[in-house]
């Protein structure tokens, strides 16, 4: 992937501020956790939990091997 590293931190900031991404700081690293409890905003798509959205596409990739 071509991504500049301010497009990562960008959507990282995004995913933060929307709690569907959580950091932790330890010293000078980042840990981040997935929050699968957090829901989609978009219209489309609003109010479904990042989990199911998630757990559909692991069972897609899991079917193709």
């Amino acid at each position: 992937m071509s991504l500049t590293e301010r497009t990562v931190w960008g959507t990282i900031g995004d995913l933060r501020r929307d709690h569907m991404l959580i950091m932790r700081r330890e010293s000078r690293k980042h840990h981040y956790t997935v929050n699968l409890e957090a829901e989609f905003k978009h219209p489309t798509i609003a109010g479904i939990p990042l989990s199911i959205v998630l757990n559909g596409l692991m069972k897609i990739r899991t079917a193709q091997r």
